[in-house]
């Protein structure tokens, strides 16, 4: 999904490797976000706060996905993500 908006993406199945993938990210210079759907990160969630707590970058942010177990709601990901960032809202 995130390619349909120019950006870079990985795909992990895994709770576990998306918290290793992310470990191995913070070190990298160039990376300042990391985007994961909700549905991956729904059952590592009280590792996810340590880390934002440990490291303020790269800016860790949760994407709703079709994939949850709820309505499928049309989203504007992009306008999510600026409003994250403080750009809109």
């Amino acid at each position: 999904m995130f390619r349909l908006y120019g950006i870079d993406g990985l795909i992990i199945d895994d709770p576990n490797a998306l918290l290793k993938k992310i470990r191995s990210l913070i070190s990298e210079e160039n990376v300042s976000l990391i985007l994961i759907e909700e549905s991956l990160s729904k059952d590592v969630q009280d590792e996810l706060k340590r880390i934002r707590l440990e490291n303020p970058l790269p800016l860790i942010l949760e994407m709703p996905d079709v994939t949850l177990e709820k309505p499928y709601i049309m989203r504007d990901y992009m306008a999510m993500l600026k409003e994250a960032l403080g750009y809109g809202g």
